[in-house]
């Protein structure tokens, strides 16, 4: 039986969970809740995360491995634990863009869901972009204008509007599983995708403005690189903290790693080994989109799309899930 878990629970209080099925992590955010007009967050979020990697497949075959689903059924059985079927936990399990283009994708959603008895949430384009916009603007702000960028492993959406929510997205097929078969073109498709409107991985043009925008990055690579720059300066990186960096500063973090890479000295790095394995494509993405945005400093953010759901009151808008996207042609 599949419970449906994007029904609010009853009381003041509830416990709200977002497990997002990404190309390269399964990764999972719990917080606590007073509800109201708004979300009051009540203690410390609650995060854990399990490397799945399916993005490097489906890049390669467009296919989901039998072997690959019965490891992700079995990674998002440990992730929602005794939580599913709770009257007192809103817990909501995404997927994105591994689950919008996999040729077999009916098959492993099917698998997951009769595995862990929950209901998986596939995000359109729109649908992934608005939220994360809605949960990194929990970190500004109110009435700031704001572009955000995040690339991740099989795509790299970025939206923009005035916090807290966004007014229009863009979806780049390209990601940290795939940015290698661009070389060194990569700047040229990122660059021609920024400047193309409309679409069904778009709706407008991107107001490419540095200084009437706060240029906001999320995401893994992104993370990653922020979890770097504070290493090259012999400091802690913390999930609470918003870390603004330079585009001169991002450089020279960019041309640390080149070095560390060049020298096999990589396992140096305060990353986990398969983020370590996936950070220079990544890195070469941000690269390209920094120099496309022609921003001076970005800030990055590790909230994202699973606070955008945790905080907002559901996913059932037209448009953010990818059964329920119109048709380009409708």
């Amino acid at each position: 039986m599949i419970v449906n878990t994007t029904e609010k629970p009853k009381g003041k209080k509830e416990t709200r969970c977002c497990i997002d099925l990404g190309s390269s992590y399964f990764r999972k955010l719990s917080v606590e809740v007073e509800t109201g007009p708004g979300a009051l967050l009540v203690g410390d979020p609650v995060q854990d995360r399990a490397y799945i990697g399916w993005g490097e497949e489906v890049g390669c075959s467009g296919v989901i491995s039998r072997e690959t689903i019965d490891r992700a059924a079995g990674l998002l059985g440990r992730l929602t634990g005794d939580m599913v079927g709770c009257d007192d936990v809103r817990l909501t399990v995404v997927a994105t863009n591994v689950l919008r283009v996999a040729s077999n994708r009916d098959e492993a959603r099917s698998r997951l869901e009769d595995t862990t008895g929950v209901k998986i949430n596939i995000l359109s384009e729109r649908g992934e972009a608005f939220l994360g916009f809605a949960g990194a603007a929990s970190d500004l702000p109110a009435g700031e204008r704001a572009i955000l960028a995040d690339p991740g492993g099989t795509s790299t959406e970025l939206s923009w509007g005035v916090t807290p929510g966004a007014s229009g997205f863009l979806s780049i097929p390209v990601g940290t599983h795939s940015a290698h078969m661009y070389g060194n073109d990569l700047y040229e498709m990122i660059s021609g995708a920024l400047k193309k409107p409309g679409g069904p991985y778009g709706d407008s043009y991107l107001p490419v403005s540095e200084e009437s925008h706060t240029i906001m990055f999320t995401g893994g690579t992104a993370v990653s690189l922020a979890v770097v720059w504070k290493q090259m300066n012999g400091e802690e990186y913390s999930d609470e903290v918003l870390n603004v960096i330079s585009v001169e500063e991002l450089e020279k973090v960019l041309e640390w790693l080149d070095s560390l890479y060049g020298s096999g000295a990589e396992r140096n790095l305060a990353l986990p080994p398969e983020r370590i394995k996936l950070l220079p494509q990544g890195s070469a993405i941000v690269r390209a989109l920094v120099a496309a945005l022609l921003v001076k400093n970005i800030m990055i953010t590790a909230r994202d799309l699973r606070w955008g759901v945790v905080l907002g009151e559901g996913i059932t808008e037209r448009g953010y899930l990818a059964d329920e996207q119109e048709s380009p042609d409708s």
